[in-house]
């Protein structure tokens, strides 16, 4: 005896049912979408999206310690309560810096993020020379070399490339997330109907 797969089966073996899944293939399909839309518009104003996110680290930065203070003041007495209350403090005050220079703080994260590539694409590079010959390795060298070329550009372009980065980074990731909606949406829908035009028996047919 055989049986036919079922594109939902991978989702069956994580405990999606594909009952509530059919439901939800529609809401899945519209957050494509909506992402995709986001992404494009990242990607074509990049410097309203940078600043965008910018503003929004800068306020969770700010609320965030300010609750770390208030935390660190109901321990007044405790161990480590200068340490807690000052790491708030300094949190609280980055927030403010991010929110009132937003074109300085937006700076200064693509600095940061222009080094994570860096360091990221010299460690991948170096990882997939050292496992040349085993599966997968020409693609991490590969996936180094590009994170080396984003560095390239982030600090070749400096501080020009502060307008556009955040926004690029974040459209891409946006277009790739709602890609990978689309996508299961329209597998949930296929797997649905391929559910629902079953009989009891079909499983069970060579």
């Amino acid at each position: 005896m055989s049986t036919t797969p079922s594109p939902l089966d991978p989702l069956k073996r994580l405990g999606l049912s594909p009952e509530n899944l059919g439901k939800h293939a529609g809401w899945l399909k519209i957050e494509g979408v909506v992402f995709l839309v986001l992404g494009f518009a990242a990607i074509l104003l990049p410097g309203v999206f940078s600043v965008g996110i910018e503003l929004f680290l800068g306020w969770l930065f700010f609320i965030g310690g300010i609750f770390a203070a208030i935390g660190a003041l109901q321990t007044i007495q405790s161990k480590g309560f200068l340490l807690r209350l000052a790491s708030g403090v300094l949190t609280a005050i980055a927030g403010v810096l991010f929110i009132t220079k937003p074109v300085e703080g937006v700076k200064l994260l693509t600095i940061v993020l222009g080094l994570y590539y860096l360091i990221d694409g010299i460690c991948k590079i170096g990882y997939g020379l050292s496992m040349s010959g085993t599966p997968g390795a020409g693609m991490v060298t590969l996936n180094g070399i590009f994170g080396l070329i984003i560095a390239g550009m982030v600090y070749s372009q400096w501080p020009t490339s502060a307008i556009w980065f955040l926004g690029l980074i974040i459209g891409v990731n946006m277009i790739m997330a709602g890609g990978f909606l689309l996508s299961l949406s329209c597998a949930v829908k296929r797997g649905a109907g391929d559910h629902e035009q079953r009989t009891p028996g079909d499983e069970y047919k060579a």
